[in-house]
């Protein structure tokens, strides 16, 4: 069809030339109007092509819905693939399009490799995001870095093909500009200075596997706690459990200390680190009347009897020596070894401790894992543990160090409270 159209073109031109038009406007015409003709061609080609791809994609979506034919409608891969094989098809015909216009053939011919070129890029290009879209559609666990290397990699063909696009426009090899691209690789440093760090970064943080979007870092330096969005070529995306999104640079994330609580999400428990403090005046030896009431208890029974016999099942002296806290610190572990959301597994420490008395009193301390990572079941179970420690207290006859609330003052009135100072002098 193409080739009538051209034989026709050529018969009007003659025409017109015998009975008197200027040839050289003829010729300008001519050309002009094949011009005209190849685009509407082109575009009517394209978008035939284009609905007859994107039926049978479309239609092979509804039978088997597949991620990389929604990604490759979305990215728009095909339009550019379409672009670029319309390029090559017309390019091979220059010569028999142009016949009767050769100073037209090196203007049409540049013109079509740049477009192909453009076109070839943004294929490759889009191929190579499709490739990355359905990856991290389909795997679990989505490492870091491989978006900075995606754009990494898209930068190095643009800049390439900005090269080549300039040998085609100056008519040189593009080999002759790469080689003097070398004195001026100081620039080129400057320029990708930020892409080649962020690369660098992205490859150690993949290697090592440090860290992985979804995962919970805490960076007290950047005031980072939160989980991560995103992490490319240049940026990270933090979103803070504040609801607000921080963007700090890749490197940071190898330079600077980063906590990151993946290993608590994986391992399927959190940890419960919580203190009581004791008022040391509440802590005595246990006498046989205490030693009689806690023995009732099914978890302080077996420990009680031991201890009466002379030792206890750890091995410690007998009832001449134990105390209340011996007692409560006894029943805490034992509670928390049948407290059915706690773990009781050996990976997983349970402990109850006494750490060193000061000015707050004695504190005990419970260190033990939910069986679930999961905040706000692990605030009620933690909340839970430690008020029924709290709540028994008293059975065991110890009180909770308070500053504002001391037992030896809470009852007295405000003109009973001791003065101290200078007005103590004075009122003597």
């Amino acid at each position: 069809m193409l080739r009538f159209l051209f034989d026709w073109i050529h018969d009007a031109s003659d025409y017109l030339i015998r009975h008197g038009w200027n040839e050289s406007l003829v010729n300008f015409l001519s050309g002009v109007f094949i011009l005209a003709v190849l685009a509407a061609s082109a575009f009517v080609v394209y978008w035939v092509v284009r609905i007859i791809l994107k039926k049978i994609l479309k239609a092979a979506y509804r039978r088997h819905p597949k991620a990389w034919i929604e990604v490759l409608l979305k990215r728009q891969t095909l339009s550019f693939i379409c672009y670029f094989l319309l390029c090559l098809f017309y390019s091979k015909g220059i010569a028999y399009m142009f016949s009767e216009l050769p100073a037209w053939i090196p203007f049409v011919t540049k013109v079509l490799k740049l477009f192909s070129l453009y076109f070839f890029l943004r294929a490759l290009t889009g191929v190579i995001w499709t490739i990355f879209d359905i990856r991290q559609a389909t795997i679990v666990n989505k490492t870091v870095a491989m978006k900075g290397l995606i754009q990494f990699i898209t930068v190095i063909v643009y800049f390439i093909g900005g090269i080549v696009a300039v040998a085609i426009l100056a008519n040189k090899q593009p080999l002759a500009f790469i080689g003097g691209l070398s004195a001026a690789s100081a620039v080129l440093m400057l320029v990708f200075k930020d892409s080649i760090v962020g690369l660098v970064a992205g490859v150690q943080i993949s290697l090592n596997d440090m860290v992985r979007i979804g995962d919970w870092i805490t960076m007290p330096s950047q005031g980072v706690d939160g989980n991560v969005m995103d992490i490319s070529l240049t940026t990270v995306k933090v979103q803070n459990f504040d609801l607000t999104i921080i963007s700090m640079p890749t490197a940071a994330l190898i330079s600077q200390s980063v906590q990151n609580w993946r290993g608590l999400q994986i391992s399927g428990g959190r940890r419960i680190q919580r203190s009581i403090y004791l008022d040391l005046t509440s802590i005595e030896f246990c006498n046989d009347a205490m030693l009689e009431q806690f023995g009732k208890m099914d978890l302080l029974h077996g420990f009680i009897e031991a201890g009466r016999t002379g030792k206890d099942a750890s091995g410690s002296a007998g009832k001449e020596t134990m105390t209340n806290v011996d007692v409560f610190m006894k029943y805490t572990e034992a509670y928390l070894r049948n407290h059915p959301k706690i773990h009781h597994e050996p990976d997983f420490t349970l402990l109850v401790r006494q750490l060193p008395a000061g000015d707050d009193g004695l504190p005990v301390q419970v260190y033990c894992f939910t069986v679930t990572p999961e905040w706000v079941a692990y605030e009620a179970i933690a909340s839970q543990v430690m008020s029924h420690l709290l709540a028994m207290l008293p059975f065991f006859g110890l009180r909770v160090y308070q500053r504002s609330a001391l037992a030896d003052t809470r009852n007295l009135a405000f003109g009973d409270l001791p003065l101290s100072g200078k007005k103590a002098e004075s009122k003597a």
